[in-house]
């Protein structure tokens, strides 16, 4: 037992050590939080000179959190997010969006370095990946990972949905069966905007099944498109 005792108290120091790293992590990450539900909420961000002014201290204070817990892949997802929505709110196109949407996928390429079973970083990098007009089988692939990985994640189900109609015209056969049955299944969790999105893509025979053999889909169906559509 006294031999025991010097090896303990080595494991609670690291232990103390571990969780007041961690902590001040957190503490660092805060400010990226905070600027990002800003920049997602619409009546918040009115004031662009704002976020202008937030910017710098949240990139900087989440970089410190990165290098003091690098293993960490959620600070690495905050970081993807925060420049996913600067880009959101620069000009399309642009050379601000485009550096954007840059950092954000390398982030998501980071966070998935560490944890690649994890569905959001997939669907998040596959959504910049679109947004800079990456409509190939790698965009293809981080789409079917992101729900493989976390198939009953409403969230990721329904992006995973407008990012096919996005990609239907690239994909091969078999895709497109794996899409339509994802549409089939989850149809449920957006049948306004799977209408609208299928319309877009000229893919409203694709899906009209669907919602013909639910007699309240088949009613959705024939309120958006018209008795007979």
């Amino acid at each position: 037992m006294t031999r025991s005792l010097p090896f303990l108290m080595l494991a609670s120091l690291g232990l103390a050590i571990w969780s007041g790293t961690y902590l001040i992590a957190e503490l660092w990450v805060n400010p990226a939080r905070h600027l990002i539900q800003i920049m997602s909420n619409p009546d918040l961000a009115r004031g662009a000179d704002t976020i202008d002014d937030l910017w710098p201290r949240a990139t900087a204070s989440l970089l410190s959190a990165r290098l003091l817990v690098p293993g960490n892949a959620e600070y690495h997802l905050w970081d993807g997010w925060l420049h996913q929505r600067q880009a959101e709110r620069s000009p399309p196109w642009s050379n601000a969006a485009k550096g954007a949407l840059q950092s954000a996928e390398n982030a998501y390429g980071e966070a998935l370095h560490q944890r690649p079973s994890w569905g959001l970083p997939w669907i998040n990098r596959a959504q910049v990946r679109v947004r800079q007009g990456f409509t190939d089988e790698v965009t293809m692939a981080d789409l079917q990972r992101a729900v493989h990985f976390d198939p009953h994640n409403p969230h990721i189900v329904k992006q995973a949905m407008r990012l096919g109609f996005a990609l239907w015209h690239g994909m091969d056969r078999d895709e497109r069966v794996g899409f339509l049955h994802l549409l089939q299944k989850n149809v449920s969790l957006m049948p306004y905007d799977t209408i609208d999105l299928a319309r877009r893509q000229g893919l409203l025979d694709q899906i009209r099944p669907f919602y013909a053999a639910d007699p309240k889909f088949r009613q959705l169906w024939e309120k958006k498109l018209g008795p007979g559509r």
